[in-house]
């Protein structure tokens, strides 16, 4: 490595040939070899190496697209710091996981609930946000803050939104209030933005301009999130018997293969220990199946033989992660059916001893594609490390229907889920909640 100064330019930065040239922060500028790409032995530590650098690359990715609300919410940057470069600091290891696709190919997973787009002590300011689907806006509401004005708060500190579309990876400031001040603030969502994917935050700005508070995401609401598992699934013919003249029937077999990469980083809704799952849902015979797939921070290759009987057409497979304390849980998600499916309303009343369902709008067995479907009541519990299956909607299903948990069952480790299933192949689920 040499160190020089240019007296034509105060900074430069690129590769020329097998050099590298970088500005440092002193404002001296570095010419270097440029690093060779290694080679591994251990096929595994390659593999980590590539799923750590794809998740590294999306934070440059985003990077550019929120300089708007980086510029305010990441001040104080050294010399030859950008908001981009400040903002890489701080997402880098957090923002994204990257995983393989049915194909080896692979692809990021953003969790944009987790995005940092400032820091800083200043204090932040109550604001609520909430979308209008009718007006199609999103409303915020602010709380003035009446305390004493200091060294990390002052009535003149003024509060800002930002929106950020995950699917089209575009975001908008909404400035907002100052401190001291109360009210609403509208904000229209853009047209072709997908409101399904919306991520809200908020911030706040000294009045002096040179601090700022942390970013808080305070939409969607806190959910824990799924693990990352990859679900292929083979099906072979077993002859019956051995032998020339066997003209017996062949059973089918069906494996389901699944692939978790680990999640080693920790926040308030992701820890290494929590535990994952896949449930295996039957949609011939309404049965379910539940494997433990280890816990989230642990890589693992598991193969799931099913009973006879079980056709691979007939099958969903989901997956579920429960935090490590079984307080929460994250909603099941599919690996093998699109989503989009359409989830009546379910209510979820209970008695002493059992569980009662009652599905809205319930449909009968019809000719009608979008008619031949099912819905089905999931009950998880994480003690127990059990799963059932209650039927709404289907062949032999009605509505009301009631379940009785195992006497050795507790409430607060048991999460309930709708899951609906089309005759065009789409899945969905929502959490249901027990009404009072």
């Amino acid at each position: 490595m040499a160190d020089f100064k240019s007296v034509i330019a105060l900074e430069m930065s690129g590769t020329i040939g097998d050099k590298t040239i970088r500005t440092l922060p002193s404002g001296k500028m570095s010419i270097n070899q440029k690093a060779a790409s290694p080679t591994f032995d251990d096929k595994e530590v390659e593999e980590a190496r590539d799923l750590r650098i794809k998740g590294f690359g999306a934070a440059g990715h985003i990077a550019p697209l929120v300089t708007d609300v980086t510029r305010l919410g990441l001040p104080g940057r050294k010399r030859g710091e950008t908001p981009s470069t400040r903002f890489m600091q701080e997402n880098a290891k957090t923002l994204c996981d990257a995983v393989r696709d049915e194909q080896g190919e692979l692809q990021r997973v953003y969790d944009f609930r987790e995005m940092v787009l400032a820091t800083g002590n200043i204090k932040p300011v109550a604001i609520t946000a909430t979308i209008d689907a009718e007006t199609n806006k999103i409303v915020f509401e602010q709380t003035a803050d009446t305390t004493p004005s200091s060294g990390t708060r002052h009535p003149d500190d003024m509060a800002y939104g930002y929106v950020f579309d995950g699917t089209n990876e575009e975001g908008e400031l909404v400035p907002l209030r100052a401190r001291s001040e109360s009210g609403s603030t509208s904000f229209a969502i853009p047209a072709g933005w997908d409101k399904t994917n919306l991520f809200i935050y908020t911030l706040v700005k000294f009045h002096e301009g040179k601090k700022s508070s942390a970013s808080t995401c305070i939409y969607p609401p806190a959910a824990v999130r799924d693990a990352l598992v990859r679900v292929t699934m083979d099906e072979r013919e077993i002859p019956t018997a051995t032998g020339q003249d066997n003209d017996a029937p062949a059973r089918r077999e069906v494996t389901v293969h699944l692939v978790k990469t680990a999640q080693k980083r920790e926040t308030p809704n992701i820890t290494p220990r929590d535990d994952v799952y896949a449930v295996i849902i039957n949609t011939a015979n309404d049965r379910v199946k539940l494997h433990p797939l280890g816990k989230r921070g642990k890589r693992g290759n598991f193969r799931v033989t099913l009973p006879e009987g079980w056709e691979a057409a007939d099958l969903l497979v989901y997956t579920v992660a429960v935090l490590h304390d079984l307080s929460r849980a994250s909603v099941p998600r599919c690996h093998n059916a699109p989503g989009g499916a359409d989830i009546p309303d379910v209510t979820v009343t209970r008695d002493k001893t059992a569980l009662a369902f009652a599905a809205a709008e319930a449909r009968d067995n019809s000719d009608n594609e979008d008619d031949a479907r099912r819905l089905y009541a999931a009950v998880l519990d994480a003690r127990l490390r059990s799963i059932d299956l209650v039927p709404l909607h289907g062949s032999h299903a009605n509505t009301p229907a009631a379940f009785t948990p195992p006497a050795e069952s507790l409430k607060r480790f048991r999460f309930l889920y709708a899951i609906a299933v089309t005759g065009e192949g789409k899945s969905g689920t929502k959490q249901l909640a027990i009404e009072s």
